[in-house]
């Protein structure tokens, strides 16, 4: 493992860095202020924040478009049921067939 001392300390990390990245480009988009980031307990979404005065929840997701993308980023080697999900998804030759598959699996997951 990385720098961390848990896969939930890694995991935290990257929820924090991939809000914070979707809230810097919502503000920049919109105009529209967010502030403010805490973690929530595990049954609730992985991420709160304040949205022009109301408390907005943020479900994070990781979508990964090949096994080398996910090794680099997660700096590790990948399961095998992640390859053969990774496999799978490189079959589909239409993109956008591919992206909601792909995400109806999250959605699935997370469910």
């Amino acid at each position: 493992m990385s720098e961390y001392e848990s896969s939930s300390d890694e995991k935290r990390h990257l929820e924090h860095a991939a809000a914070k990245l979707f809230m810097h480009q919502h503000e920049r988009d919109t105009r529209h202020e967010i502030r403010y980031i805490w973690h929530n307990q595990p049954s609730r979404p992985d991420i709160s924040c304040v949205l022009e005065g109301e408390r907005m929840d943020i479900e994070i997701a990781g979508l990964y478009g090949y096994k080398q993308e996910a090794m680099k980023i997660l700096e590790r080697s990948l399961t095998e049921k992640t390859r053969t999900e990774l496999h799978d998804q490189a079959c589909c030759s239409e993109v956008h067939q591919h992206l909601l598959n792909v995400l109806n699996r999250i959605l699935i997951n997370k469910a």
